[in-house]
């Protein structure tokens, strides 16, 4: 698939969003930084961190022209839930990257 922008534009630091996925997704660019919360509780009917997040990233990549996503990849670890809950939503940012005809994110190993 061929991107809407053109491969020789270069790319600039206002146009690219890094984020530490997870409940609390951690995030940065030149225009914003802080943490979006979407914890969930039975109040709010469930499980709706999934639609959440969803619907923030495209708003703010949207409102800001974020063309490159760096993002912490997911680490395999002794806790299940937490490794199944982060890939969910690594798999929600791929998705959201590919509905913005953007290149996948750049995963960055934890360790590093």
């Amino acid at each position: 698939m061929e991107n809407r922008v053109s491969e020789n534009s270069l790319l600039t630091r206002e146009q690219v969003l890094a984020l530490d996925i997870a409940t609390h997704t951690g995030y940065f660019s030149l225009h914003e930084a802080g943490v979006w919360n979407f914890t969930e509780s039975k109040r709010r009917n469930g499980n709706k961190m999934h639609g959440a997040f969803r619907t923030m990233l495209l708003a703010y990549m949207r409102r800001y022209g974020i063309r490159q996503v760096v993002a912490e990849d997911v680490a395999v670890n002794r806790h299940f839930y937490d490794m199944r809950r982060l890939s969910e939503l690594r798999g929600i940012l791929l998705e959201v990257c590919d509905e913005l005809d953007l290149p996948e994110p750049e995963f960055v190993n934890p360790a590093t």
